[in-house]
């Protein structure tokens, strides 16, 4: 899925956009990303999973984060957010440890992609 994505995006942006790597710096791994009216949006592994837009992906934003307090149900090891349009909604597919040490899948929802 990602790569397909990849593709899409390379297609849509002009071939004189240039980016220089790191596109986003510091501490942001496994990005999740979706393209919605124009607009590029990653969600990276770093509680409470930031958000940054680009209408590029040269110049990224932060624009706000998943979450505003951590969910009751989970303890730790946030990552890997992935952003899935569901419904004229978005849903965030997400890992977590619960309070029992075990991994497992969350989802957060919103009407807004941020």
């Amino acid at each position: 899925m990602r790569i397909c994505l990849a593709v899409v995006a390379l297609t849509i942006v002009s071939a004189q956009t240039t980016y220089q790597n790191p596109i986003v710096s510091g501490n942001h791994p496994d990005p999740g990303a979706i393209y919605v009216a124009g607009t590029f949006y990653l969600a990276t592994t770093n509680f409470p999973f930031e958000f940054f837009s680009s209408s590029d992906l040269s110049q990224w934003t932060k624009t706000g984060s998943v979450f505003e307090a951590q969910p009751a149900w989970a303890a730790s090891d946030f990552w890997a957010p992935e952003i899935h349009e569901v419904q004229g909604g978005f849903v965030v597919y997400y890992t977590a440890r619960d309070h029992n040490g075990s991994l497992c899948i969350g989802a957060a929802t919103s009407t807004a992609v941020t």
